[in-house]
């Protein structure tokens, strides 16, 4: 009888040489305690800008916590250089208005108005008793203004002085000895402009991060996210530490989401700092990090501050998902007065537009302005309206995610010259009211 002959799996079948469950799907896995609690402790925690800066709106008790965490993990902080000159871009914008009540009181009481109309109007047609229809309003009006007492109530009056002298700001004095130190380095010009170049790159193509940002700001304004990642990418390269983002962003160009909820990390960027850096990536929103801390470096946070943390992370989001492009009412109506007085054309192009559905074609500009077709090509149309919208991002009357107004429409035939302006189909329904 013959030998039997034992068979021997290839060397790159063995099981030992295989493939496991995870791997290459990393990014499906949810990491544990343990992992949150190593990458806190040993990792490198990297703060988005929009961490610091909602700092200013946070409760007096959610802010202490937070900052009680961040000296905790002062040895492992490090901020992206393009993160701090976003804060101080951004921070007096945020200064005036950190909690948008001056906004909201202005609705509140544009509301109460219309209301008032509405009853007295209602009143006549119903033949109501004058009694009666002084009930309906008193009523009313006492509720509109015990709203309002609570709102103004719940105001950090001492913020807005921040902006005049920063000596007076309590939070920068808290943040300046936790962040010294940990600012990573500025980039030399030909490298900025290097990155810049590939981070307009990497938003056409819709890499993350940043792309979903391009609507309301254009490629000069999302590729900010990428020079943020960039930096953090040459860092970890460095340092050979797994990497904890924690950042209010709830975007896909920086999540992995399902249904609307938040996962993870984006495929991209897990895979894009594991082949640069060779290390592991966790995100975290903000509210998640105060929960983490707590067990994990022994720290005492207060009940009632992670979820208040969360409820201002959730409010700036949802006004970044408003159907109205981050606009309202009020916004649009002082936006069109500026216009009436500072640009009357464009503010008629505007109203024209709306009644268009949102497109004015060249002639019709040249018509409104009495503008010779023959000698002028349009250039800089909409450079008054985009001047009067960032200075209403900076009052904080928009978000600073509120989409721009008009956009221009070239003839290919005649490159250079426009053919007509669009109006961000958000907007219509506002304008139409």
């Amino acid at each position: 009888m013959a030998d039997v002959v034992e068979q021997v799996p290839p060397e790159d079948q063995s099981p030992a040489q295989g493939r496991g469950l995870f791997d290459g799907y990393e990014m499906y896995r949810t990491p544990t305690d343990a992992e949150y609690r190593n990458v806190l402790t040993s990792g490198l925690v990297v703060l988005d800008t929009n961490v610091l800066l909602n700092l200013y709106r946070y409760t007096a008790q959610a802010r202490a916590d937070f900052l009680s965490v961040l000296h905790a993990l002062q040895p492992n902080l490090w901020i992206p250089e393009r993160v701090i000159d976003e804060f101080w871009n951004s921070r007096e914008g945020v200064l005036r208005n950190p909690r948008r009540t001056a906004e909201t009181l202005k609705q509140l009481d544009s509301q109460r108005s219309n209301a008032l109309t509405q009853i007295n109007q209602w009143a006549k047609l119903a033949s109501l008793s004058s009694d009666d229809t002084a009930t309906m309003v008193k009523t009313l009006r006492t509720a509109f203004d015990s709203i309002r007492d609570t709102i103004e109530e719940h105001e950090d009056d001492q913020v807005s002085s921040f902006a005049q002298d920063t000596n007076s700001d309590s939070l920068l004095g808290e943040l300046e000895p936790i962040l010294d130190g940990r600012v990573g380095p500025r980039l030399n010009e030909d490298e900025y402009q290097r990155l810049i170049d590939e981070g307009k790159r990497r938003l056409e193509a819709e890499i993350a991060p940043g792309f979903c940002d391009v609507k309301a700001k254009g490629l000069d304004g999302a590729v900010g996210d990428y020079l943020v990642w960039e930096q953090l990418l040459q860092q970890a390269s460095i340092v050979r530490r797994d990497v904890l983002i924690v950042t209010a962003e709830n975007k896909p160009d920086w999540w992995r989401m399902e249904r609307g909820e938040l996962r993870g990390p984006h495929p991209h960027l897990i895979n894009e700092l594991r082949e640069r850096a060779g290390v592991q990536l966790f995100m975290l929103q903000p509210n998640r990090l105060l929960d983490y801390a707590k067990a994990a470096l022994q720290i005492s946070v207060h009940e009632g501050s992670s979820e208040s943390v969360a409820r201002v992370n959730s409010s700036l989001a949802d006004e970044g998902d408003l159907p109205t492009g981050g606009w309202n009412a009020g916004a649009i109506s002082e936006l069109l007065t500026r216009l009436d007085r500072e640009a009357p054309v464009q503010a008629a192009a505007i109203r024209q537009a709306a009644k268009q559905g949102g497109y004015i074609s060249r002639d019709d500009v040249y018509e409104l302005g009495e503008y010779d077709p023959e000698r002028r090509q349009l250039k800089g149309f909409t450079r008054p309206i985009k001047r009067i919208v960032q200075e209403l991002r900076d009052r904080g009357v928009i978000p600073e995610e509120a989409l721009d107004v008009l956009g221009t429409r070239y003839d290919h035939e005649k490159f250079g010259w426009a053919s007509g302006f669009t109006l961000t189909e958000e907007l219509v329904p506002l304008l139409l009211v």
